[in-house]
């Protein structure tokens, strides 16, 4: 009988309802696997190199400076490994736009601008300090703390104009974020979201597109991501949410549980194999969104930030950048992939063998083989079995069946199999079939033993 495996992670603590554990795993369907569906390791993380205090932000882009990476680690902005000078430290992350004018940084309420040579703060009227900034068409859009204002920048202007500037007014609540989106500009508030068209004007770069606003704010403003040609943030009611006309919900329950119990939520994504992630770090835990899917897994690592040029991914992970890539292990580290499967019942049987589908024989040759452990729960996940090993293979036994035997008895309302790897190499899990030895006479008739 085949087992069905978890494709999202989820974990409800109202109601009590048993886990389903996804770490450092994602789902992809795959036609030629008897079950339709695969599960695939994350990507691993390779060192480019460390700039000695926490990052806060990166930014690339190809024709910016040479495509060089830009980085702000504590309070000092890097170009590559060289520092180019100080800003202002801030508990948020850095906010980035680019101009003909050169690279703008908004760090602890100041706006910094670059321009290839030299790091200089920009004065606001009144000494406003600014909340977020971006960029559309070589204008500049900046949000005044606290308020509703949005200053704009024209190209080639020298200063800040204390008269350039308008209001998102709609809703009483102060804006967090401006975000631009082809040629549109969401201002984001905390309870009420706000969209212009841009006129290319410069005595009215932006105008309120009239029946697009939207009754919903933003929880963290850090929670705003840009992928798959829209944008993506946690609102104030702690669903998140894809924004398609009006935003629409792409977490479930579970996962709201988990955003509304953190104070804080940053995001960023990354693309790899025709999958985009959404990726959003919580308080205590890291989880990832497939837009390809639309099911949830949780990630296990040190992410804080990351950008993906088009080309790349590179990823802060304390003071150090790293890029992501196929590999199975963080730097020579090796990380946990776990997964779940369920097999519900409302009478009593034995449950005489589990059989993994995987990728076996991929340890590499003359190592010990890799192990796969299992443990189960016959009450909902509160208590746990010990765990039980399988080996998957020396290098080169492509055949080998991953299989776990003599677990005794199972009766309603059924089991969960919970499945742990660390060992580094590379795997996919296909499978998992409760009481695949009914199928052959004898031992004899399959060539790997059974634990």
């Amino acid at each position: 009988m085949q087992l069905p495996f978890g494709l999202s992670a989820y974990s409800r603590a109202n109601g009590r309802l048993p886990p389903v554990r996804l770490v450092n795993l994602y789902h992809e369907q795959a036609p030629t696997s008897t079950t339709g569906a695969v599960l695939l390791p994350r990507p691993g993380l390779q060192l480019e190199y460390d700039l000695g205090a926490p990052i806060r932000g990166l930014r690339r882009d190809d024709g910016v400076f040479n495509g060089d990476l830009f980085a702000v680690a504590g309070n000092k902005l890097f170009r590559g490994e060289d520092l180019v000078g100080l800003i202002e430290d801030d508990t948020f992350s850095v906010e980035w736009a680019y101009t003909v004018d050169g690279l703008w940084v908004a760090s602890g309420g100041i706006v910094y601008q670059y321009d290839g040579t030299t790091l200089t703060p920009t004065a606001f009227p009144d000494s406003a300090p600014v909340i977020s900034i971006c960029d559309i068409d070589n204008f500049l859009f900046a949000v005044r703390q606290d308020t509703g204002t949005v200053y704009f920048r024209v190209p080639g202007d020298t200063t800040w104009n204390a008269l350039d500037f308008f209001s998102a007014e709609r809703e009483p609540d102060p804006a967090i974020a401006v975000r631009a989106l082809a040629d549109a500009l969401y201002v984001f508030g905390t309870s009420s979201i706000e969209s212009f068209g841009i006129t290319g004007d410069v005595d009215q770069p932006a105008v309120r597109i009239e029946g697009l606003a939207i009754s919903r704010g933003c929880k963290d403003r850090d929670s705003i991501s840009k992928l798959d040609n829209t944008l993506f943030f946690t609102g104030e009611d702690n669903i998140d949410y894809r924004i398609d006309g009006v935003p629409q919900r792409i977490s479930d329950h579970g996962i709201e549980e988990r955003i509304e119990a953190s104070d804080a939520v940053h995001a960023f994504s990354y693309s790899l194999s025709g999958h985009t992630f959404r990726i959003i770090r919580l308080d205590s835990e890291t989880l990832g969104y497939d837009v390809a899917t639309g099911q949830w897994h949780q990630l296990d690592w040190p992410v804080a930030s990351g950008i993906y040029d088009g080309k790349r991914t590179y990823v802060s992970a304390g003071s150090a950048i790293h890029t992501l890539r196929d590999r199975p292990d963080d730097n020579g580290e090796t990380f946990e992939r776990i997964f779940t499967a369920v097999a519900a019942t409302e009478t009593v049987g034995a449950c005489d063998a589990i059989e993994v589908t995987l990728s076996p024989g991929t340890s590499p040759i003359g190592s010990e083989p890799a192990i796969l452990q299992m443990r189960w729960s016959d009450d909902q996940s509160r208590t746990w079995s010990d765990w039980k090993e399988a080996q998957t293979g020396f290098g080169g036994q492509y055949r080998k069946r991953v299989r776990y035997r003599r677990l005794g008895m199972i009766d309603a309302p059924g089991r969960v199999f919970e499945f742990r790897m660390t060992d580094p190499i590379e795997i996919r899990f296909s499978g998992v079939e409760m009481n695949p030895c009914l199928l052959y006479t004898s031992d004899a008739a399959d060539d790997t033993p059974c634990v």
